[in-house]
């Protein structure tokens, strides 16, 4: 009789799994499912493009992201879909936001020397390092920012689609089940929020082809205050903005038991757009670094939905209560720069041989071991979907 693995989810962690378990032949049969195809709608991996950069206040993730970027830049299929195009970061005044840079930065010149990053300490040096793009940017008396020339991004959907194909089945028996639903996770089982689904605004500005030729060099400008941008996509000129301040959900009733009220994603024709407040930060960026844009309409508005844990931490452990069900969830927004790489680290986990290091990192916590928050992304306010303002684009 075969050895089976199941894949339930085909996003970053369940691809990533199943091209290394294959690599390493654990199992006689793979396979991998998802309600869609690769890229699923229902996946933070279905999307034009995402950050990678290697800066982390948690030294373990800077490693593994380096060791990422590696794969990125050399390791075929998905390096096609990665562009080091540098990243702009604009010091931020939120407190929580500062230490965390101040320690990712600290750490990265530790790891590869003081020449890492390039501190631009004044709007004048900020024009000057960037005056294609932001010669005439209205940049504030007190700005200043840290630019990372080795980060990029990748272009989310084109890496996803390279990873793996999928076979369609009726009814799978597998002897071990990998859980890689990402936000949906809470849709099938209690987590007791260890895991959280939030929703990331995201919308996008088409471009003419001249426009793009005279900011297709832009590099990532990420203002962790207000909102952030992406070179356009060579493909559809498209464009890419993500706005910060507020962070959402959606709480609803599970259907495995009603009296549990949590976060579940909302389908994609029910939110076809984003708050109002997310357009709002939007075009405050626009004013302040590419105001020539800056009455031009925004389109392909939505929420991009993520497992969020309260300590950023993944969750890559054993359901309680089961010897062959495991859990790969809680992305926490930052996990798709390891989709050549995390699969490595599951691997490990199903043969037993994951470092003590990333098996206390990324177990099932208590609810108390669960509460220390981590907040990367700046204080962001917590707003349910259902209580917020729309206005749909003219």
């Amino acid at each position: 009789m075969s050895n089976t693995c199941l894949i339930v989810g085909c996003g970053v962690f369940g691809l990533s799994s199943a091209v290394d378990l294959a690599k390493q032949r654990v199992f006689d049969r793979i396979v991998a499912i998802d309600a869609e195809a690769v890229p699923s709608s229902m996946s933070a991996a279905n999307d034009l493009n995402k950050i990678v950069r290697p800066e982390y206040a948690d030294i373990k993730y800077m490693k593994l992201a380096l060791e990422a970027m590696d794969s990125w830049r050399s390791n075929s299929p998905v390096s096609s879909a990665y562009h080091e195009s540098g990243r702009l970061s604009i010091n931020s005044k939120d407190p929580n936001r500062r230490q965390f840079d101040s320690v990712s930065q600290a750490n990265l010149r530790k790891l590869l020397g003081k020449d890492a990053l390039m501190d631009l300490k004044s709007p004048d040096e900020i024009r000057k390092k960037f005056p294609t793009f932001l010669s005439n940017a209205p940049l504030n008396e007190d700005i200043s920012a840290v630019f990372n020339e080795r980060a990029g991004y990748a272009s989310a959907s084109e890496a996803a689609s390279a990873a793996v194909e999928t076979e369609d089945g009726s009814v799978i028996q597998a002897d071990t089940i990998l859980l890689a639903i990402g936000a949906y996770m809470n849709a099938y089982v209690h987590t007791d929020r260890r895991v959280i689904a939030k929703g990331l605004p995201v919308a996008h500005m088409q471009l003419t082809e001249d426009e793009y030729n005279h900011y297709k060099n832009i590099p990532i400008v990420f203002d962790p205050d207000v909102a952030y941008i992406f070179p356009p996509d060579p493909k559809s000129k498209l464009l890419k903005f993500s706005s910060a301040g507020y962070e959402y959900v959606y709480n609803t009733r599970t259907r495995y038991n009603e009296s549990i009220i949590t976060s579940i994603p909302t389908t994609p024709s029910q939110y076809t757009d984003i708050p109002d407040y997310a357009k709002e930060s939007i075009y405050r960026f626009l004013r302040m670094y590419l105001p020539e844009l800056a009455d031009r309409p925004l389109e392909k508005c939505k929420m991009c939905w993520i497992s969020d844990t309260s300590d950023s931490e993944f969750l890559i452990d054993k359901l309680p209560g089961t010897d062959n069900v495991l859990i790969v969830n809680g992305d926490s927004g930052h996990a798709f720069k390891f989709l050549p790489n995390i699969g490595k680290y599951v691997t490990q986990k199903i043969r037993g041989t994951l470092s003590t290091e990333w098996r206390e990192a990324w177990k099932w916590k208590n609810v108390d071991e669960h509460s220390r928050e981590v907040k990367w992304r700046g204080s962001q306010t917590l707003a349910d979907l259902k209580d917020v303002s729309f206005t749909p684009n003219k």
